[in-house]
């Protein structure tokens, strides 16, 4: 069986999507001798740190990419399977087509996103969930979603996959953290955020919520991610709190460095307004870090018991989250030892083994 897979995100995202097909194709890999991965790649014709280039970039990308030339390379590679893991996917191919969908955001929350996400969401999701073989979604949340905004889908056609943390996140000895603290001139304790700065990763209501309680703790508040879009009210917004020495934006950070990161923190603040999975609570956890994340969508279905949950929307609620923890280190231990417990329960290798399944039921479709 030949298996053709779209990596375009490993050049374009280092979000969720990279994360993604990075690990589940290095774990299909190992579990499956019999069968080819064939993968392509589109290759970015602008300069992508020029904005109207990028976002040009990115309809060539989605419709002349996606919709033209994918469906030759299937011919031209004798194919068997189409798997689309970022969900640009041809609406019109003759091969079997399985689609992984991560979350619904653009639809419940249009307003975060761009003019042309919306556009394209708008003119392709139903056609491209429609047309599927199969639809693996990466959570059960995730798999309300589809099946509210496209009520014509049938429940049997979607596969709920989870995700997982990779197994570089784990607890370290302080002293393997210590060149990263210095690195990033980290000298104060702090709480740690990690996430693409975007509306719908909540950052307002994360520092609002830091502002009230920045005379009760000693800790600094840091990001890490890339930076997103409808975030240019950061600056102004910091500078009129007067929180210019108590926050730091790290940016993107390599893997080794996040896990020194989510070691030395005392608290993973994760408290989005809508996540499709959350691997970024799986991955603190990991390491040992206690983790406060919001009290829906996924992230319920995801941290379980083992995360203090609050109302993403109040600001209040987030604050006396991070004051409960990081004022009583016995509660810290608590959640720290959760979480390690909680991460334990999700592996890439049994998210490629559902994987294979989704293949085969296809081809025996």
């Amino acid at each position: 069986m030949k298996i053709l897979v779209d990596i375009s995100a490993l050049r374009l995202s280092k979000g969720g999507a990279n994360t993604y097909i990075t690990e589940l194709f290095q774990s299909l890999e190992k579990i499956d001798k019999q069968n080819e991965y064939i993968k392509i790649s589109y290759s970015p014709i602008f300069e992508r740190n020029n904005k109207i280039l990028r976002i040009s970039d990115t309809i060539l990308r989605e419709l002349w990419w996606t919709q033209k030339i994918i469906p030759k390379l299937i011919n031209s590679n004798n194919a068997d399977i189409l798997h689309s893991p970022s969900f640009l996917s041809p609406i019109n191919i003759c091969k079997p087509n399985v689609v992984t969908f991560y979350d619904a955001s653009i639809l419940r929350y249009p307003e975060f996103f761009n003019l042309w996400p919306k556009l394209y969401a708008n003119k392709f999701y139903e056609k491209i969930i429609t047309n599927s073989n199969q639809i693996i979604a990466v959570s059960n949340f995730t798999k309300s979603e589809i099946l509210h905004f496209f009520p014509s889908i049938k429940e049997e056609k979607i596969k709920v996959t989870h995700l997982a943390a990779n197994k570089i996140f784990k607890v370290q000895e302080k002293e393997m953290n210590k060149k990263t603290t210095k690195k990033y001139k980290l000298v104060k304790p702090y709480l740690l955020c990690v996430s693409t700065i975007e509306p719908r990763k909540n950052y307002k209501n994360i520092i609002k919520s830091f502002y009230k309680i920045i005379d009760n703790i000693e800790n600094d508040l840091v990001f890490v991610g890339a930076s997103g879009w409808k975030n240019s009210d950061i600056p102004g917004l910091i500078g009129s709190m007067k929180l210019e020495n108590r926050i730091r934006f790290l940016g993107h950070v390599n893997t080794e460095e996040l896990v020194s990161l989510y070691n030395s923190a005392d608290l993973f603040l994760f408290p989005s307004l809508y996540e499709g999975f959350g691997i970024p609570i799986l991955e603190a956890m990991a390491c040992g870090c206690p983790v406060i994340t919001s009290n829906s969508t996924s992230l319920n279905e995801i941290g379980g018991d083992s995360a203090l949950k609050v109302n993403p929307l109040s600001s209040d609620e987030i604050s006396e989250g991070i004051l409960e923890l990081v004022l009583k280190p016995s509660l810290l231990e608590f959640y720290k030892l959760k979480g390690l417990e909680q991460a334990k329960k999700f592996s890439w290798e049994k998210t490629a083994k559902e994987t294979y399944e989704v293949y085969e039921k296809v081809i025996g479709q």
